[in-house]
């Protein structure tokens, strides 16, 4: 026995010698000279473990084989950190597969961006689902487009461009990091009245314009981490009465409501964030109660003639500034 561990040593120094695969400098022999971690003696079985250490005769092998180990290879251990490493990462994105999906849903691909491109008068009639998990690009931009309302809650982000007149009269909602909602951002007078039915935001930031005359007359709603609705913010002559519903902002960190206007936001606007500022800056713009709820509100008022605000405000807040208006809660 003891002879053949001698034969079974002095072969496995000479394979090393002659570079038999193996590298002496790669662990099997330390840097040092010294001969830690090796005995002379394989892992029992006689093979060499796969990890590149040598186990001792019982085949425990401590992965200490001249180096610190964890930096070669240290066996089980290295391989469980590489494992848990592996299964905290998400499977990479299939750009292919996504496009298909945008193919399927009536889009078009376009630098990773699923485009629905509705530019013709009545084009687009049935409801716009965006795929999920993928960036989209609605464009309504012909005379009476997307009819039937566009889903983009399941997006990764969401752009919609309602710029057509009576473009968008269905529902719209979005979702995922970013939304924006434009509803007659950019028009010449006489296009009028995008964005016929609720708009609904639950995106991490939320911008919703509502500028042409008469756009968004149905309810805005925005729960988000970030929200900013303008109603009227640099509308033209003569563009008046956006968001004729009621707009509500519930965000965790902040909420921006602008209605800028003659006649913008008539019904109920209501902010809850921790931070949230209401400017009613058109003359009577915010026709009804304006409620502000968080742990710092700022309401601003337009005190012209005819004045804005003139159902009074309420600031349930930590800090309340007001200007214009006094605050009266319930």
């Amino acid at each position: 026995m003891g002879r053949g561990r001698a034969i079974l040593a002095a072969t496995w120094v000479a394979c090393a010698s002659a570079a038999c695969g193996l590298e002496l400098s790669g662990g099997l022999i330390p840097d040092d000279g010294s001969d830690a971690g090796y005995d002379g003696s394989t892992s029992g079985d006689g093979t060499i473990p796969g990890d590149g250490s040598v186990s001792d005769a019982t085949g425990g092998g401590d992965g200490a084989n001249g180096g610190d180990g964890a930096s070669r290879g240290d066996g089980a251990g290295g391989r469980d950190a590489r494992a848990d490493a592996g299964a905290d990462t998400a499977p990479p994105y299939d750009a292919a597969a996504a496009c298909g999906q945008c193919a399927t849903a009536g889009g078009t691909c376009q630098g990773g961006t699923c485009v629905f491109s509705c530019t013709t008068n009545g084009a687009c009639p049935s409801k716009i689902v965006c795929p999920a998990g993928i960036p989209c690009d609605v464009r309504c931009t012909g005379t009476s487009a997307c009819g039937n309302g566009i889903d983009c809650n399941a997006a990764a982000s969401c752009t919609i461009d309602c710029s057509g007149h009576t473009s968008c009269p269905g529902t719209i909602g979005c979702g995922g990091s970013a939304c924006s909602v434009a509803c007659g951002v950019g028009v010449p007078n006489g296009t009028n009245t995008q964005c016929g039915s609720a708009i609904t935001c639950t995106a991490t930031d939320c911008t919703i314009q509502c500028r042409a005359h008469g756009s968004c007359p149905s309810t805005v709603a925005c729960t988000a981490k970030r929200c900013a609705i303008e109603c009227g913010v640099d509308a033209g002559s003569g563009a008046n009465n956006q968001c004729g519903t009621g707009v509500t902002c519930t965000a965790s960190e902040t909420c921006r409501i602008a209605c800028a206007s003659h006649g913008a936001c008539p019904a109920p606007t209501v902010a809850r964030a921790d931070a949230a500022t209401i400017a009613c800056s058109g003359d009577m713009s915010c026709g009804s109660k304006v409620t502000c709820i968080g742990q710092a509100c700022e309401i601003d008022c337009f005190t012209g003639s005819p004045k804005a605000c003139t159902a009074g405000a309420c600031c349930d807040a930590g800090t309340c500034t007001l200007n214009g208006v006094t605050s009266s809660c319930p």
